[in-house]
């Protein structure tokens, strides 16, 4: 499936759950108005409790979804090519039809390292080390995608995760020794170390209690009732804005102009 001028073609976002997701939301407000683009792709969700079935489904209805989880990883075994962001970490985000096959791209990779670099620029004048240090909780999708970020513009990075196999096994498959791994019990001292945290756990976990985030720049993956509060002297990125810049990668790969 290609997109054709005379056919309207769906977009949407696969997962489970998926309700609570604000991406037709934010594709109907940037393209408000716009009917080069209305007039050709329509956008909703599509929801299985299986990725077999929310596969085929998005085979047989679907010009490309928005990833989520829990099918990031699948979705990165299903596909018949996969960009080098996917590549690096085992996982997708976004799944596309073309010339008969299925693309899959990580977005979520680009969208961190979009802000991660502006942090970057705002930090001109301040004396950290040659290498930041980033903190990455949670290992999922999101939490790999924000590794690799952190990797790419030259950060060294810890993961904290609830499970260590998860997380050793993803640092085994990154091969590289710039990553480190520490258990949720040493948070509040991970955070103390941190220069910019990454929190893409789902849950808020009883050791934020203990974190003294003041001072500290705080990028929380969830876009809805947020984890992280926020206290006097942090600087806070919602993920709203995560998702606004996964959004719009998703649209440039798409070949819509914003």
């Amino acid at each position: 499936m290609n997109p054709a001028p005379d056919k309207k073609l769906k977009l949407g976002v696969m997962g489970f759950p998926v309700r609570q997701s604000r991406s037709p939301e934010l594709f109907y407000k940037t393209f408000a108005g716009r009917a080069d683009v209305l007039d050709r792709f329509s956008y909703d969700l599509l929801e299985e409790e299986s990725f077999e079935k929310a596969f085929e489904r998005f085979r047989r209805e679907y010009y490309a979804v928005n990833v989520t989880i829990p099918y990031k990883e699948p979705a990165f075994k299903a596909a018949d090519e996969v960009s080098p962001q996917c590549r690096a970490i085992g996982a997708a985000n976004l799944l596309i039809h073309q010339n008969g096959r299925v693309i899959a791209h990580n977005t979520d990779i680009l969208a961190v390292t979009d802000i991660l670099n502006r942090w970057l620029r705002e930090q001109n004048g301040i004396n950290y080390s040659p290498e930041p240090k980033v903190l990455v909780v949670g290992c999922g999708g999101a939490g790999k995608a924000a590794v690799a970020a952190a990797l790419s513009v030259g950060a060294s990075v810890t993961i904290v995760n609830r499970t260590a196999d998860t997380a050793l096994s993803f640092i085994d498959y990154l091969q590289t020794h710039t990553v480190w791994y520490a258990t949720l019990t040493s948070l509040p001292t991970e955070v103390r170390q941190a220069d910019f945290i990454i929190y893409t756990l789902p849950i808020a976990v009883p050791e934020l209690d203990q974190c003294d985030f003041s001072g500290k720049t705080v990028l929380e993956a969830k876009y809805y009732d947020p984890s992280i509060k926020q206290i006097p002297g942090m600087t806070y990125i919602p993920g709203t804005e995560w998702l606004r810049l996964q959004a719009l990668a998703t649209y440039r790969i798409l070949g819509l102009d914003i």
